[in-house]
């Protein structure tokens, strides 16, 4: 159900973007995705152990500030919230509640590349703001095929504008992404290769 929801997704926005067919991210991206499903647990604080004491405010975070390398992910939140999304202006936080059957989207840094911008990869963190209970998050990472070829989207002229006029707004701003890089833009290559590249950055000991 989470590829189907992925697929559909993808379909609505190459027509929320204009391209040329409903269908071009399935052509050029997603005929055969790649997908991982996670279960990420965290403790409630009263577990964690005593030399983290100090640390167990609201600056404590299970996940730090990151995005995600591909198109989509797809999260199912239990009730205990913790999960926070950054501003567009990048200058403060904004919490993201829990809602009974709902899941969240958030948008990777793939998608962004592609769009020259238009669509912004989503900064999120994640912490659980519980003494006592557990926090259980499930995401599905919906991906281009590891074959696929990254390449910029065909927009038209009035859209790679407005990207082009957001993107030096921001840099104006002096807005910085959380891992000190550039914005995400395109290098046509195979996603796989992508996708390694960024996992060693990440996981530099996965690459030795």
């Amino acid at each position: 159900h989470c590829a189907l929801l992925g697929h559909v997704l993808m379909a609505l926005l190459a027509a929320g973007l204009g391209l040329p067919s409903s269908r071009y991210f399935d052509d050029a991206l997603i005929r055969e995705h790649l997908a991982l499903f996670r279960a990420f647990h965290y403790p409630p604080r009263s577990m964690l152990p005593p030399k983290y004491a100090e640390q167990q405010q609201k600056s404590l975070w299970g996940v730090g500030e990151h995005t995600d390398y591909g198109l989509l992910t797809l999260l199912k939140q239990d009730d205990v919230g913790g999960l926070e999304v950054r501003s567009l202006d990048g200058t403060g936080w904004i919490p993201v509640p829990p809602r009974p059957a709902t899941l969240v989207v958030n948008i990777g840094d793939t998608l962004e590349s592609i769009t020259g911008g238009l669509l912004r990869s989503t900064p999120h963190r994640v912490r659980n703001p519980s003494s006592d209970a557990m926090r259980v998050s499930l995401p599905y990472f919906f991906d281009p095929g590891f074959d696929a070829t990254i390449e910029r989207a065909p927009l038209d002229a009035e859209r790679r504008q407005r990207a082009e006029r957001n993107r030096a707004a921001r840099a104006a701003q002096g807005y910085t992404r959380w891992d000190n890089e550039a914005e995400p833009t395109v290098e046509r290559r195979a996603y796989g290769d992508y996708l390694v590249s960024r996992v060693a950055k990440v996981f530099p000991q996965l690459a030795a």
